[in-house]
């Protein structure tokens, strides 16, 4: 039970830890807005 446990928790710690990356790639994000419908896309797509 013990080892289940640990496991666990280290599961836990990587998964969180893997969240508190940045990346470059979020902030050339375009924005559309229109007919009601508003999304993020790559500011890469064309």
């Amino acid at each position: 039970m013990k080892r289940l446990i640990y496991i666990l928790t280290v599961v836990l710690l990587v998964v969180m830890a893997s969240g508190c990356t940045t990346s470059d790639e979020w902030a050339s994000n375009k924005t559309y807005s229109g007919n009601g419908v508003t999304f993020t896309y790559p500011g890469t797509w064309s």
